[in-house]
């Protein structure tokens, strides 16, 4: 499944010396002998439909009932075994068949970094589906992944399902052989439904995140910069700081994401 979609497909063209996760497997092409070393793999059972590097040590997957999955090795760890070991780090159910991943956006554009932006999100992948949809996959650093956490959980609460249909549930990692949460992704489509929100709702959202931080937020007033959660200081980011504020970053990062 793998080698059609981004194993081999992908690797056919890359320098002998780049990782590849193919068929669930790591592999290492040695340009002495342009053979294909194991370096480490997933134990678990899935079957997997397309499959990138996202760096060194962190892949990339989809498999066959419609989900993303990632995986992290660890080349430091102490034993052989632990470093041949994928790890299971995040699921999330994208509901589409993707057959292939491509590194690069949809457009061209300026780092986030020398382009003055708000945000760190850096786009490093396109992924096409069976269907037709085209999709992009996005790194993002720790510190902006708790405020997109937050964002996303708060427009969840505000709102309102297809059908009444809860979110959570719809985007839990399920498979055959496994079932999780789902963790470590942000759904993009929710956090930029926020900009086609009512005024009201959007400042609701707003409220909600900045609770999150141990504030309950209120109107437009901007908020303190820095709140307290059992009794640990939390510091609360510059575009949470109002509403007007967290639309201009969700723009930012709508903008980013193309």
């Amino acid at each position: 499944g793998a080698g059609a979609g981004g194993g081999a497909g992908a690797g056919a063209g890359a320098a002998p010396s780049s990782t590849r996760l193919v068929n669930e497997h790591a592999w290492v092409s040695e340009q002495s002998d342009v053979a294909m070393r194991e370096v480490c793999r997933d134990y678990g059972s899935m079957w997997t439909t397309a499959s990138a590097t996202l760096d060194s040590r962190h892949y990339l997957a989809c498999e066959n009932m419609y989900n993303l999955y990632t995986c992290r090795r660890d080349p430091n760890a102490v034993t052989d075994d632990e470093r041949r070991r994928l790890e299971f780090v995040g699921g999330f159910h994208l509901g589409e068949h993707v057959n292939r991943f491509r590194e690069g956006s949809l457009v061209m554009r300026a780092s986030a970094a020398s382009s003055g932006s708000i945000s760190s999100l850096t786009p490093k992948l396109v992924f096409g589906c069976v269907s037709g949809m085209l999709g992009v996959v996005a790194s993002v650093n720790h510190d902006e992944f708790a405020v997109l956490s937050r964002l996303q959980a708060a427009a969840i609460k505000v709102l309102q399902g297809v059908g009444d249909m809860p979110y959570n549930p719809w985007r839990k990692f399920v498979t055959s052989s496994r079932a999780d949460e789902c963790r470590n992704f942000i759904d993009g489509d929710v956090v930029e439904s926020i900009l086609d929100m009512s005024r009201d709702d959007a400042e609701r959202v707003w409220a909600e995140a900045t609770a999150m931080y141990g504030r309950n937020g209120g109107g437009e007033a901007a908020a303190p910069a820095a709140a307290s959660v059992g009794g640990a200081s939390m510091e609360l980011p510059t575009v949470l700081s109002s509403a007007s504020a967290m639309l201009k970053y969700v723009e930012e990062v709508s903008r980013l994401c193309q």
